[in-house]
């Protein structure tokens, strides 16, 4: 990825509930990693959750902390361990969740809008992984 689309969407709303499969191997939390990382990210590769698992502040402090999170019962730890491999494809790939105002831990709680999908969608294009037709 070049340093300006990360910019673009380190600096947008988007930045509020997603981030790149990078984490530090001795601090979760430190999200330094991923602007100092941005030759090993990709909006190639796409990993979606349904929701966020729990309230989380998602204020300009916390941008792209969603999935480096560091609390009881999170397990962001699982996605660091499967992702960070050495060998993994997944390494690097931009990470968000399709419903992001609904952060119930229960998905059957979760409904799935036509909102929710649109913005699913903008945000894809806006990462330049596709490009819509005009």
């Amino acid at each position: 990825m070049n340093r300006e689309l990360f910019e673009k969407i380190a600096n947008s709303d988007i930045a509020l509930h997603s981030s790149f499969a990078v984490w530090d191997d001795s601090d979760i939390t430190n999200i330094k990693v991923i602007s100092s990382s941005v030759d090993k990210l990709t909006s190639e590769i796409v990993i979606v959750g349904l929701n966020p698992s729990g309230s989380k502040k998602t204020n300009l402090e916390n941008r792209l902390r969603n999935f480096h999170w560091k609390y009881r019962g999170c397990k962001d730890y699982y996605l660091r361990a499967a992702f960070q491999q050495p060998s993994s494809r997944f390494k690097g790939a931009f990470m968000t969740d399709i419903v992001i105002d609904n952060p119930s831990k229960s998905q059957t709680s979760v409904k799935v809008s036509i909102t929710s999908l649109r913005r699913f969608i903008d945000e894809l294009e806006c990462i330049q992984f596709f490009t819509i037709p005009n």
